[in-house]
């Protein structure tokens, strides 16, 4: 069992009756059962909570959270909401509605400097999931986001003293290309392709004569009268264009 499984083991599945008496509102009177909250620091610092124990366990002791780069990546979530069937999760979503009879619905990013608050809403498949039902009570379901926190403000502040940090668990997941989407020095076809679609500007291109004459970055810099910042700039551009990793492949 690895740290994360020991968390959500130790707040979500053993603090089960106090995460259900919270979220009871949100069945109430809003007709949805299950309901997950997340946040996330901008070092990696990482809570969660929910009140269906059963799914989030699966999700987290199979590792699944590995799949999701928002995790390592919280600056890439905006605020706002989303359908499930929009988002990167929804062939998981298809997984639990076969296994446990649930369908999420909605997801809500709060976003406050730093602070950065998720919330997950999930209901039975046999109910009436009519998103534009929930689409309607979208200020409501905010507020009840909100109203969580606060409630479960002391068990959030338990696990952050956790001091569980997913950026380092994950390491350097999402953070390196593939070598494989770079292109080879000998795929004219690709480069052609790309210099058609992604053409170089005429400074651009300068710079690239100016380096298969033997030029360096400095001495192209004193010939077309730029800083040598500003054509390194120039070099970085036209790999990404390319496709290159270096820029001595723009030699072949």
């Amino acid at each position: 069992m690895n740290d994360l499984q020991q968390l959500i083991r130790k707040y979500t599945v053993q603090e089960d009756r106090k995460i259900k008496r919270i979220c009871a509102p949100l069945k109430d009177y809003l007709g949805v059962s299950y309901f997950s909250y997340f946040t996330i620091s901008p070092n990696g610092d990482f809570a969660f909570l929910s009140n269906y124990p059963e799914e989030v366990e699966f999700y987290f002791s199979e590792q699944l959270y590995k799949t999701c780069p928002y995790f390592v990546h919280p600056d890439l979530l905006r605020a706002g909401w989303a359908v499930d069937d929009t988002t990167p999760d929804q062939p998981y979503s298809d997984f639990i509605e076969n296994r446990y009879g649930v369908r999420r619905l909605l997801f809500l990013i709060d976003k406050e400097g730093d602070k950065l608050d998720g919330y997950i809403f999930t209901n039975k498949s046999s109910e009436k999931n009519d998103l534009n039902i929930y689409l309607s009570k979208l200020e409501l379901l905010r507020k009840f986001g909100r109203y969580f926190v606060k409630e479960a403000s002391p068990l959030i502040r338990k696990i952050q003293s956790e001091q569980y940090n997913i950026r380092k668990a994950l390491g350097e997941a999402f953070e390196k290309p593939f070598a494989s989407t770079l292109l080879g020095r000998d795929d004219k076809q690709a480069e052609g392709f790309l210099k058609t679609i992604l053409p170089l500007s005429k400074r651009e291109q300068d710079c690239v004569d100016l380096y298969r004459k033997g030029h360096s970055a400095q001495a192209t810099a004193a010939i077309l009268g730029l800083s040598r910042r500003t054509v390194e700039n120039y070099f970085e551009n036209i790999k990404n264009k390319l496709g290159y990793e270096s820029k001595r492949d723009l030699l072949s």
